[in-house]
C-alpha cells in the first residue's frame, strides 16, 4: 500500500528527531507545496485566462486550472521540496539515522515502482 505524503514526511521527521510540532511543518510544507504548484501552473496559461482567475473569487479559480496539469505539478513540486529538504538535513544526521534516511527514499522508489508497473493501485 502506498504511503501518504503525511506519512513519509512524518517519518523523516521522526528519524531526524524532529522536536517542533510535526502536524504544523506538515500542513506548512504542503500549503507552501500547494501554492508554488499553483503559481508555476498559472504562469503556463494564456494571460487572458491568468485575466480571469485574478478577477475570480477564490471558489472559481478551480474551473480555469487543469486539474491532471495541478496535480502534476503538485507532485513535482513536492518531490523537489522533500529532495532539498533531505539534502539540507544530511549533513547534521548521525550515520544511523542517515542510514535510515536512504531506506525511506529506497522504499518511496520502490513503491513508485510498483505503482508504475501497476496503475490501477
Amino acid at each position: 500500500m502506498k504511503r501518504t505524503l503525511k506519512d513519509v514526511i512524518l517519518e523523516f521527521l521522526t528519524i531526524v528527531e524532529y522536536s517542533d510540532d510535526k502536524e504544523k511543518f506538515i500542513a506548512e510544507f504542503e500549503q507552501l507545496n500547494q501554492i508554488e504548484a499553483f503559481t508555476n501552473v498559472f504562469q503556463t496559461l494564456p494571460e487572458d485566462v491568468q485575466e480571469k482567475i485574478k478577477k475570480s473569487k477564490p471558489e472559481e479559480i478551480g474551473q480555469y486550472i487543469p486539474k491532471d496539469a495541478y496535480q502534476q505539478e503538485l507532485t513535482k513540486v513536492t518531490s523537489i521540496a522533500f529532495g532539498e529538504q533531505i539534502k539540507d538535513t544530511l549533513p547534521i544526521l548521525t550515520p544511523a539515522q542517515k542510514e535510515k534516511v536512504i531506506q525511506l527514499v529506497a522504499g518511496l522508489q520502490e513503491e513508485e515502482q510498483q505503482t508504475q508497473n501497476n496503475p490501477s493501485e
